[in-house]
């Protein structure tokens, strides 16, 4: 949703008028993004089936086999599906006709997918090298290594809601949004009166309520990379740019440096003898909001991270609120995956028994 709104400010100029913006909006057709999904899943099935090299045959981590290629591509499907999500409400509000139902079932289709989870049932689908690793009994195995990463036993701690989480995550974004729209209005009127604020109101508007988002998609992205990295400690797969979290993580800094950088075009280009003074501050209010995202960017490392606290102490109630529920999310998600394999492995057994198979 971010890229095809951008894109015309970039081509056109950060503050072309409202008409001549949304006329510039350009959205992929649905077949091409439903055919670029399909290829994604074809790899990634071709890869479960895979076996795995020698040199992955050994239970470092809470899986008995790590395989980052197929994780990341995994991850990649997944914001692909949000990408189709997001694309298909643009396509539903900037096409007509016929156009706009393709672009409406291609949004519904990305999220029946990413409800269904088949990504997780076909990363279940394990070869034989693999099967042969996972002991007698995996499940109790995992919590043993939970407890030993963690610090705590798997079920031993309270999680708040998902849903409470998502209402502070809002208004997060609704102060961060008020504080960008506040000072930014403030500089529009000090430079061009209501005449600019008339002028560049969905700009205004955009910028602000983006900025907002991508810092705290800043925030969890940081969160999820951290969590990853130690969740595999101890593994040769600990190092940050082994995990397609980071990759993640590395994108949503990339927006938020682009996001600054368009903001601060308007002072950039409307700066002269009159308003210096104004422009300076606003660029200064831009370099310590971005200064202030960065170290807090610095210290969720640091805290969740450093190997010398466990288990790790949340920098506040947000942080520590969002790892719990990740936490959880992703030890159900590792235990249903052994649990797939441990089925499909008493089924391969028996069918062998039976004489199915040989």
């Amino acid at each position: 949703m971010y890229i095809p709104l951008t894109l015309p400010l970039l081509r056109e100029g950060v503050w072309i008028g409202f008409s001549a913006w949304i006329e510039a909006v350009t959205v992929p057709g649905p077949g091409l993004i439903l055919a670029g999904y399909a290829v994604i899943v074809a790899i990634v099935i071709a890869l479960a089936l895979t076996p795995p090299s020698i040199a992955a045959n050994a239970p470092l981590a809470p899986y008995p086999v790590e395989r980052p290629v197929k994780s990341l591509i995994i991850h990649n499907c997944r914001l692909f599906l949000g990408s189709m999500i997001g694309l298909g409400f643009i396509g539903v509000l900037f096409t007509s006709g016929i156009e706009r139902l393709e672009h409406l079932v291609c949004a519904a289709v990305g999220a029946l997918l990413l409800q269904l989870g088949h990504l997780d049932e076909v990363n279940a689908a394990q070869a034989d090298a693999v099967l042969e690793l996972l002991g007698d009994e995996p499940l109790q195995g995992y919590d043993r290594w939970y407890a030993k990463q963690w610090g705590r036993p798997r079920a031993g701690r309270q999680v708040r809601a998902r849903a409470s989480l998502v209402r502070r995550k809002l208004w997060i974004v609704v102060l961060m949004m008020l504080v960008h729209l506040g000072v930014l209005v403030a500089y529009i009127a000090v430079v061009h009166g209501t005449a600019g604020l008339a002028r560049h109101w969905a700009t205004v508007l955009f910028l602000s309520s983006a900025t907002s988002v991508v810092n705290l998609l800043i925030i969890d992205a940081v969160l999820a990379a951290s969590l990853a990295i130690r969740h595999s400690k101890g593994s040769r797969y600990s190092t940050w740019v082994s995990h397609p979290e980071t990759y993640f993580a590395l994108l949503a800094i990339g927006a938020k440096i682009l996001a600054v950088a368009a903001m601060a075009a308007l002072p950039v280009l409307w700066m002269n003898a009159e308003n210096r003074q104004t422009s300076l501050a606003y660029l200064v209010f831009l370099a310590l909001e971005m200064l202030c995202i960065l170290a807090v960017v610095l210290l969720l490392v640091h805290r969740w991270v450093s190997s010398g606290v466990v288990p790790p102490e949340p920098l506040g109630r947000y942080d520590g609120d969002e790892m719990a529920v990740r936490l959880k999310k992703r030890a159900a998600r590792d235990r249903a995956a052994i649990r797939g394999a441990v089925a499909y492995r008493r089924h391969h057994a028996a069918a062998v028994a039976s004489g199915q198979i040989s």
